[in-house]
């Protein structure tokens, strides 16, 4: 897993590989995504960024209160699937909004 490195990174830096992995972005994912609290990953190998996830505050359906976050994307590019970079950026998501009073992390 060392060849794998994860930092934080602006939400258009996910847009090529998310538009090349996951179905178009919506509207309300578009105004989530730049608010201050949004945390972006990426997955680097060798340099090159070959996944990412991003969380942000959103309430949660039928929940009331403002302690949920979302998990609106999370994808490795094929070839680098298996080696546990989705779960370590997924566990960085949820300890971010963890540390913000998340009470619930759902995606």
């Amino acid at each position: 897993m060392s060849e794998f490195e994860v930092r934080p990174i602006t939400a258009d830096a996910t847009r090529p590989l998310r538009a090349a992995l996951l179905r178009g972005e919506d509207e309300e994912w578009s105004e989530t995504a730049g608010t201050a609290e949004a945390l972006h990953l990426g997955g680097f190998r060798n340099g090159r960024l070959v996944g990412f996830a991003s969380v942000a505050p959103q309430r949660a359906p039928g929940d009331p209160g403002p302690a949920a976050w979302r998990v609106r994307a999370i994808a490795v590019d094929h070839g680098h699937r298996g080696y546990g970079l989705g779960g370590l950026m997924l566990r960085r998501c949820i300890g971010h909004a963890a540390d913000r009073g998340a009470r619930i992390v759902w995606s």
